[in-house]
């Protein structure tokens, strides 16, 4: 069995993480509070979460929220992949 290299793949799950964090706070930035609350509604299978979206988003709150998803996609890549390799050894 192969085994997975884990700071790659806690970079790469990092990357992805933060890439989707960056297009939810782009779709908030951009579109009207109604059309943002509609399009998570469905995300999240009906549930209102209009009390969780908020009327003005602030910059200091994104980049610390992506800071976030980076650093806890890298651990769950690296976790991973550590995870694998040592169900892996024989």
């Amino acid at each position: 069995m192969d085994t997975i290299n884990p700071q790659r793949a806690g970079l790469a799950t990092a990357i992805t993480a933060t890439g989707l964090y960056a297009a939810c706070a782009i779709v908030l930035f951009s579109v009207p509070r109604s059309v943002a609350t509609a399009m998570y509604n469905g995300f999240f299978h009906g549930m209102d979460v209009s009390g969780l979206v908020r009327p003005g988003i602030a910059w200091g709150p994104t980049l610390l929220g992506i800071t976030g998803f980076f650093v806890v996609g890298w651990l769950l890549g690296a976790g991973f992949a550590v995870v694998y390799n040592w169900l892996g050894k024989d």
